[in-house]
């Protein structure tokens, strides 16, 4: 059973990878010790390297759990040749919380749908990508 109180906290991601196959209980326990020491040097070694766009404007992207885990290069429990990397993590959680996964090819995406569609601006503070149009409705990407 998830906390409700936080859907995406580290505890909750833990558990669904666990019950995935994707990660032991031992495995999510010394994550879950690590996780804020890991927060902290990922934030530092972004800070090093943060980007600017084409207007000038500094880009920062949080760290997630999810970088956390990718940067610790945790061997899956089902397949020790494998690293547990983003995609098999974020199919995982989607798939946790009743949601659907759709991996976006950055070079099969729509410029003009992306562009046109909503403000960059709105579409940044919300984190969103309009992804496709079918009729009057907007597929999007959160």
């Amino acid at each position: 059973m998830l906390d409700q109180e936080y859907r995406f906290s580290s505890k909750n991601i833990c558990k669904i990878l666990v019950a995935r196959g994707l990660l032991s209980k031992e495995q999510a326990m010394d994550v879950l010790k690590r996780d804020a020491s890991a927060i902290k040097a990922l934030e530092a070694k972004n800070a090093e390297k943060k980007r600017r766009d084409s207007s000038g404007t500094v880009i920062e992207t949080p760290v997630t759990f999810a970088d956390v885990l990718v940067a610790l290069k945790i061997k899956r429990i089902a397949d020790p040749s494998k690293i547990l990397d983003e995609d098999s993590i974020y199919e995982a959680m989607a798939e946790g919380f009743g949601m659907v996964y759709k991996k976006i090819d950055p070079l099969k995406l729509e410029l003009n749908l992306v562009t046109k569609t909503i403000p960059r601006s709105f579409a940044m503070k919300h984190l969103l990508l309009p992804l496709e149009m079918d009729g009057d409705r907007l597929a999007m990407k959160i």
